[in-house]
């Protein structure tokens, strides 16, 4: 199981814009099921299923105010990072509006077309991604 998180400063409308983009990996055969309490929505296909799910600011101490927390935390006092990257990357975590965590199961790999998919939706949403050691651009590009 392969993990990530979009930090996205333009706040996604909703979880069936979501799966209307889940809806560009192949095989899927309409497997797409949401979960409004949980905020997310899964895509099912015969290699193995895609998991968004959708976080955004609501109290302090929520869900979402915690994992922003975290990584302004990890990134505050990670080594290695250059200033100018690290400044971009606190201040893009400090703006983000809502998260959206990826889960693939059994890996990234296994679907077609995922890593494409992921970068329009971080385009769309004007989003940094965290593969849980770098940040990365909407291109794909290391930031950290």
């Amino acid at each position: 199981m392969e993990h990530c998180t979009l930090y996205c400063k333009i706040k996604p409308r909703s979880l069936q814009q979501l799966a209307e983009r889940l809806s560009a990996i192949p095989d899927q055969s309409d497997a797409i099921s949401f979960d409004e309490a949980k905020q997310s929505v899964v895509c099912y296909t015969s290699t193995g299923s895609v998991k968004l799910t959708l976080m955004w600011f609501v109290e302090a101490g929520d869900p979402f105010a915690k994992l922003r927390g975290k990584t302004l935390v990890n990134f505050e006092s990670k080594p290695g990072i250059v200033p100018e990257a690290r400044e971009r990357i606190l201040l893009h975590i400090r703006q983000t509006d809502a998260a959206i965590g990826v889960v693939a199961d059994p890996s990234f790999e296994s679907f077609e077309r995922l890593e494409a998919i992921l970068m329009f939706i971080a385009t769309e949403h004007d989003a940094l991604i965290f593969n849980g050691e770098e940040m990365l651009d909407s291109l794909g590009e290391v930031v950290s």
